[in-house]
């Protein structure tokens, strides 16, 4: 896995350790599902795997991705993904990430 450049960690100041970023869109193009060598979900691996919490988000192919990446944390809405959880709250899902998102 290639690791991410210096513009990503200068951009949040240095470590991505903690860092909370929202992914909006998954699919690689609009209004579909298909995540097939998705760019934002290879994106959003790197950014989990240098350490940054990660919420991704996509009104149509949530549950595509879900089962693609089980490793993310993944948003029923735009708000939900950039909105902190309350202290000593994680978002981190133990159900399978459809189920939180209301999905069938």
């Amino acid at each position: 896995m290639r690791h991410l450049g210096s513009n990503e960690n200068d951009a949040v100041g240095g470590s991505l350790a903690g860092k909370r970023v929202a992914a909006l869109g998954q699919a690689f193009k609009p209004n579909s599902d298909d995540v097939r060598d998705s760019p934002s979900l290879d994106v959003c691996g790197r950014l989990a795997a240098e350490g940054a919490i990660v919420s991704a988000h996509d009104p149509v192919a949530l549950q595509n991705a879900s089962r693609l990446r089980p490793d993310l944390r993944y948003a029923k809405s735009v708000h939900r993904g950039a909105v902190r959880e309350p202290q000593g709250r994680s978002r981190q899902l133990s159900t399978p990430p459809m189920c939180e998102a209301g999905l069938p």
